[in-house]
């Protein structure tokens, strides 16, 4: 009796594991053009699912511009969440509308 209740036990908190899954992936670019101008592209996803199904995909990216010379580097960051929760039918979950903050850099300072 007490195998059983420990192998019980021991399925049930796999299965309760298994049911929260997180995920993360983060992808940068870099390139530059015949001016000097540099950029670089960073995007970093994570998706965490509840034991619900209800997941939230979190997007970050931010990109970096920065042309030849001093002081006139300029950075812009957007952050997008976006949750989805499962249908009352068990079919695939239905997305909610994304809310979204972006937050523009400062205007770079001129060379004197």
């Amino acid at each position: 009796m007490k195998k059983n209740f420990v192998l019980i036990a021991m399925a049930v908190l796999a299965l309760g594991l298994s049911a929260c899954k997180d995920k993360s992936t983060t992808e940068t670019t870099e390139s530059s053009d015949v001016n000097g101008t540099s950029t670089e592209a960073t995007t970093t996803t994570e998706t965490t699912t509840d034991s619900n199904g209800a997941a939230t995909t979190e997007t970050t990216s931010e990109k970096t511009v920065d042309p030849s010379g001093l002081g006139n580097k300029a950075t812009t960051e957007e952050k997008t969440t976006t949750e989805t929760t499962p249908a009352a039918d068990g079919s695939a979950p239905a997305p909610e509308a994304p809310a979204s903050e972006a937050a523009p850099a400062p205007a770079p300072e001129e060379a004197k």
